[in-house]
């Protein structure tokens, strides 16, 4: 049986992922912004430049920024936009509980492969091999921490 306070549990835990994985995308289209403006001759004097170990720029410019040719941040916009759909169709779309079902899995599992995604990126790529973070990455990670911890609150059956 489904309470009222059940339903508008799930319905907030969707608006806040549905906004989140919006500002995400936002986020890494900034990122890819500034990845193709970079001017690697300013390494280091650049907003986001806090510190040696807090540099976005020297994380950009870094040879681990690019998969297959490709700049980490366009995986990020698709990521987002990806949950983004998948969120929009969970929520306003009139589809049976079989396709329910497999949307609330597919969101499950796709913030899984984020989490573990982005830890991977930020535990090892930045702290390990880089030796610096990326203040930008850095909110991503926690953007994507904080939608799948939302997910697990108000959403997980």
């Amino acid at each position: 049986m489904i309470f009222a306070g059940d339903f508008m549990d799930e319905k907030k835990g969707k608006y806040s992922i549905l906004g989140l994985s919006l500002f995400g995308i936002l986020l890494a289209s900034y990122i890819t912004y500034f990845k193709y403006h970079i001017d690697t001759t300013k390494v280091g004097n650049y907003a986001c430049d806090i510190s040696e170990k807090l540099s976005c720029s020297k994380v950009y410019v870094s040879e681990y920024n690019n998969i297959f040719g490709i700049p980490v941040s366009v995986y990020g916009i698709v990521f987002y936009t990806l949950l983004f759909l998948s969120m929009l169709i969970w929520t306003y779309s009139n589809i049976n509980d079989s396709r329910k079902k497999i949307i609330h899995s597919f969101v499950h599992y796709w913030l899984v492969f984020g989490l573990v995604f982005s830890a991977y990126l930020t535990f090892y790529i930045e702290m390990v091999l880089i030796k610096a973070y990326c203040i930008y990455c850095l909110i991503s990670a926690t953007n994507i921490l904080l939608m799948y911890l939302l997910y697990l609150r108000y959403l997980k059956k």
